[in-house]
Parts: C-alpha cells; sequence; structure tokens
C-alpha cells in the first residue's frame, strides 16, 4: 500500500561542542575545511516544514565525525525534539558521511511509498543537491533552501541571522565550490564518493 505521507530530509552539517552541549553550528563554530555550513538553519526549517506537515515522518542525517562525540544525526534529532517535534517521527541515518551517501539512502526510503521527499538544506547547497537528486537519482524529491523555510515562517527573528550568512565571505568561496560542482555533474566530470 503506498504511503500519503511526506519524508521530511534535514542534510547533515557540522556539529560542535559548547558548554552546554553538542548544537548544530550556525556562524560560530569550526566547521569544515572552508568554514562553518550555518547548519542551524537547516534543523530549524526541519521543525518549521515538520508544523506544515504533521503527518510527515522526519530524518536526521549525518555520521558520527570524532571517536569522543556523537552522531551528527543523534544532535538534529535532539535539536528537533526541542522544537518540539515528536520523537518517534524522526529516523536517524547515521552512517552516510556525505551528500551523495545522503542521497543514495533517501531512493533507498522512497521504495517504503512515500509521497514526496522535501530536501532541507542551506540554500548555498540547494543548486548542487539539485543537480545531484536527478543523477542518483530521488524519485519525486523537492529540494527546500533553510533560509527561505525560516524568513517565510518568522522573518523578524531570522532575517538578520541569515543576512549574516550571506554577508560572510567564507559563504562567498562555498557558493564559488558548490556552483563548479554543479558544472562538474553536468559535464560529467563530477567525483561521487566526494558528495
Amino acid at each position: 500500500m503506498e504511503s500519503r505521507k511526506k519524508l521530511i530530509v534535514i542534510l547533515a552539517s557540522q556539529i560542535q561542542h559548547t558548554p552546554t552541549g553538542w548544537v548544530i553550528e550556525e556562524g560560530d563554530g569550526p566547521g569544515d575545511t572552508v568554514g562553518p555550513t550555518y547548519g542551524a538553519f537547516r534543523v530549524a526549517a526541519g521543525a518549521y516544514v515538520a508544523e506544515e506537515y504533521p503527518e510527515a515522518d522526519l530524518v536526521a542525517s549525518g555520521f558520527t565525525p570524532s571517536p569522543d562525540g556523537p552522531s551528527i544525526a543523534s544532535v538534529v534529532k535532539e535539536q528537533l525534539i526541542r522544537f518540539g517535534v515528536a520523537p518517534a517521527r524522526i529516523m536517524l541515518l547515521d552512517t552516510p558521511r556525505n551528500t551523495y551517501h545522503e542521497l543514495k539512502e533517501l531512493s533507498v526510503l522512497m521504495a517504503r511509498g512515500y509521497e514526496e521527499a522535501l530536501i532541507v538544506t542551506n540554500e548555498w547547497h540547494a543548486p548542487r543537491v539539485e543537480a545531484m537528486v536527478a543523477y542518483v537519482p530521488v524519485p519525486r524529491a523537492r529540494v527546500l533552501p533553510a533560509e527561505e523555510v525560516l524568513l517565510r515562517h518568522d522573518a523578524a527573528l531570522w532575517v538578520s541571522r541569515v543576512a549574516r550568512m550571506r554577508a560572510d565571505p567564507r559563504i562567498a568561496k562555498r557558493i564559488a565550490l558548490e556552483k563548479k560542482g554543479v558544472e562538474d555533474i553536468n559535464a560529467g566530470r563530477y567525483t561521487w564518493r566526494q558528495g
């Protein structure tokens, strides 16, 4: 029997340890080799989308980056619960190490009969994810830029934080790298294991 439920997928970003525990970084954490990912936007946007679709299941994704810390997926799940998402709605994918592997796992989940996959990621990441979805492929998938979701739901709360990200020079560097990734995918020279 085919499900009419949507599947909300929050792609992994980076975590950081703070005095109050592990969190998804926003702009002050170490991020990855380029810098911060502003992944906290993905989690907050995922919670808003979960409110829009109360019957939807959610996927928190991401591996364990250090032996003495939690998986990214488990930190995402904790934060979603703090936003009011019921724990029973959240599935963990704690093995994917990159976007490619996340999308491969998502294609398997979609075979369970979900109506649509709503993939939540940052606006700087969304064009490459959209290009990748066509090649993996993930059926019935739609990519939602987190920043658009945040501003639509509560502009007063998010406008200055989103503006900070958009003005961050490290994000400009990310956008250039992501644009090259899209070009490489379209030209058939993308190295898929990089994700």
